[in-house]
């Protein structure tokens, strides 16, 4: 039985023959580029991906099982508000080791080529690599990146990238290294702790007062325990936090 139809038609145990089964290269937005080798996703049924995804949900695919994420020309298609949570999901399913390739859209080469020719037609063409060309749904850019807010996304979620590449004079592109995994605070059945630790790993703080009484606990090992971890992870105040000490770094 091929990928695509045990995705497309799931059966009892579909996620254990994916974990058994699954190329160790992945393909996600593969759109009508797949790739010989990788598993090759997408959430357009027309491109007839290995797997289409629904809801944007790629929980049910095997964790720390991928050598490498491809994500060509994905990102920036990306609403910003669930940006982070697409990159914790694509850091999750990679090896410690693994690499995520991503290539999307760079603000500082698009606003230099516009702000140098100066002219309506050069100007006006080029907004379409700010928004997209918006012919078809899904065809249109929710974001956009830099070295500097690329670099803080990526290491929020354990990624260590290897220096930046510009082609065609606006697209960013970088290979990162899954350098930390935190399964265990998947694992942890204590949901206090859990709490306690994924706040000071991330925020470097305790917990609000009475904050751990007030959330609804998450077991361990569920999906929501997953969804808790990931929000910690890409909030804002973690965000802010790592951006300044990126910067320190210099």
């Amino acid at each position: 039985m091929s990928v695509r139809s045990k995705i497309l038609s799931p059966k009892a145990g579909a996620e254990t023959w994916l974990a058994n089964n699954t190329p160790r290269k992945i393909n996600i937005g593969c759109g009508f580029d797949k790739k010989a080798g990788y598993l090759n996703l997408d959430s357009d049924p027309a491109c007839s991906p290995d797997v289409l995804v629904q809801d944007h949900d790629l929980y049910f695919l095997p964790r720390n099982h991928f050598d490498e994420v491809f994500a060509k020309d994905v990102l920036e298609h990306i609403p910003r508000a669930f940006m982070m949570n697409a990159l914790f999901d694509w850091a999750s399913l990679l090896k410690v080791g693994g690499e995520l390739f991503v290539q999307t859209s760079w603000i500082y080469g698009i606003i230099d080529t516009m702000r140098a020719a100066g002219t309506f037609e050069v100007i006006h063409n080029w907004k379409m690599c700010l928004f997209g060309n918006q012919a078809h749904p899904g065809d249109w850019h929710h974001n956009g990146f830099t070295e500097e807010t690329l670099r803080v996304y990526l290491e929020a979620v354990g990624l260590k990238d290897n220096g930046f590449t510009i082609d065609d004079g606006w697209l960013i592109a970088t290979r990162a290294k899954k350098t930390d995994d935190w399964g265990h605070l998947l694992e942890t059945s204590n949901y206090p702790r859990f709490l306690t630790e994924s706040y000071n790993l991330f925020l470097q703080r305790d917990p609000e007062e009475g904050r751990i009484q007030a959330n609804r606990p998450t077991a361990a090992g569920t999906k929501e325990r997953y969804h808790e971890l990931r929000y910690i992870v890409g909030c804002a105040e973690r965000l802010y936090k790592l951006g300044t000490a990126i910067e320190a770094r210099g």
